[in-house]
């Protein structure tokens, strides 16, 4: 499972970053545990990802899953209205599938 801190804005290099110490020796990363004399830099292993600019986020899975749970109730009706709707419901599948994604799928690992 990921945290994300809200305003918190990307640090260009260790030195600058909120998770790392400095002393006369150099800088020690907090998270990754490890030293990270990064001055001019960030770590390659640095554990921090920028979120660009979004919209509400969603739970994509879970849309996708009300979508086809409520198409199985009206399963029923199989008329024009009916057929319309499917079609309406191929294309909404297809835009959700291929939507941006901002922040990747995540599951841990007691779901």
């Amino acid at each position: 499972m990921s945290v994300l801190i809200k305003g918190m804005k990307m640090p260009e290099n260790c030195f600058h970053c909120r998770f790392s110490r400095w002393d006369v020796e150099g800088g020690f990363c907090d998270l990754l545990n490890e030293d990270a004399d990064m001055r001019f830099k960030r770590h390659d292993d640095c554990p921090l990802i920028e979120v660009p600019d979004h919209g509400d986020l969603i739970e994509r899975d879970r849309l996708h899953h009300d979508l086809k749970a409520d198409a199985i109730d009206k399963f029923a009706l199989l008329d024009d209205t009916y057929l319309r709707y499917l079609e309406g419901l191929e294309k909404a599948e297809e835009l959700l599938l291929g939507a941006t994604v901002v922040i990747p799928a995540e599951r841990s690992d007691d779901e």
